[in-house]
């Protein structure tokens, strides 16, 4: 289940939209010229500010909604993240309407600051490939913060299947899965914690009540005071971590989207890589992206074609250059 935060507020089952919208609009000035001529000045893109509605449903219904009413009043820039998108947003409106105090419908409009996610696609495929292994860098840092065996096991498996990967545009199919699996595993643990986290928050306002036969209830306030502070820090770590291991998986995908396949009979790695890039030297990218090290290729074989490599990449047809 894809899981929308907005800030410390995780939404729940019921409170999440079907649908959400993303995207933009290139903004540019076109000057007209005499003949039809036109000369556009391109002055970048404008992301959609996102807006949803749903129903905030449950005994904490107004709860939460006075949460995002505080936020709205804050005017600060906060994170919002589903499923690989990742923004910071300011709130620039919120309305709901009193139905039920258990279901209240609500509506919710933001101001796109930045977006967080964008696949960096700029420069070489190496260059990528190290933005990759930075962010994995990081998530391994925040992982140790939060303190979860699982989520730490995640990322430290993330870890040992990158060092195998020099460049993701010639990896194999295998060693980009095995790359992404415990990707989307790290990612359903932090969905899991993020949403311990927001049931801590939403209890702070029955704890403040000191009325009732409550024992020892300022001392109970103080301790569930405690906890939410260290859940609404550990909210922010975790959007940072999900923003990150989205980053990957879109970078990840960038990369080895350029890969195609070809089916042939036998031949060889040097026929294909001349007849597919020009220059049978580039055979050593074909081959360590079917696994081989024969290029030799016996009956009818599907191959993995990944991009021409670039110069830096080019290993003179020497296979383990």
């Amino acid at each position: 289940m894809t899981t929308l935060t907005l800030g410390g507020v995780v939404f729940g089952r019921y409170e999440i939209p079907e649908r959400i919208p993303f995207g933009g609009e290139q903004r540019m000035n076109v000057h007209r010229l005499v003949g039809g001529k036109k000369v556009v000045d391109v002055l970048g893109a404008d992301p959609v500010n996102p807006e949803w509605s749903g129903f905030f449903i449950g005994p904490d219904a107004q709860a939460r909604a006075r949460q995002i009413e505080v936020l709205l009043k804050a005017g600060e820039p906060l994170a919002l993240t589903w499923s690989e998108r990742s923004y910071t947003v300011i709130i620039r409106s919120f309305r709901c309407e009193f139905e039920l105090a258990w279901r209240i419908p609500y509506s919710l409009g933001v101001e796109v600051v930045s977006d967080n996610v964008t696949p960096i696609t700029a420069g070489t495929s190496l260059d990528t490939t190290a933005q990759v292994n930075a962010d994995a860098t990081a998530v391994a840092t925040s992982a140790a913060s939060v303190g979860n065996t699982g989520l730490t096991g995640a990322v430290s498996s993330i870890q040992s299947a990158l060092k195998s990967v020099q460049d993701f545009r010639t990896a194999t199919v295998s060693q980009i899965n095995a790359v992404l699996t415990p990707i989307n595993q790290a990612r359903a643990i932090v969905t899991g914690l993020m949403q311990e986290a927001s049931t801590t928050l939403a209890q702070l306002g029955s704890l403040a009540s000191l009325g009732g036969a409550v024992p020892n209830p300022v001392a109970q306030f103080v301790s569930g005071l405690s906890l939410s502070v260290n859940a609404a820090q550990t909210t922010g770590t975790l959007a940072d971590i999900d923003a990150r291991l989205g980053r990957m998986s879109l970078n990840i995908g960038a990369l080895s989207a350029g890969a195609k396949t070809v089916t042939t009979g036998s031949t060889s790695l040097f026929a294909v890589a001349a007849d597919q890039y020009g220059d049978a030297r580039d055979w050593t990218a074909l081959a360590q992206a079917n696994g081989l090290t024969d290029p030799q290729v016996n009956g009818i074989t599907t191959l993995v074609v990944p991009a021409k490599p670039g110069a830096a990449a080019t290993t003179g047809g020497v296979l383990n250059a």
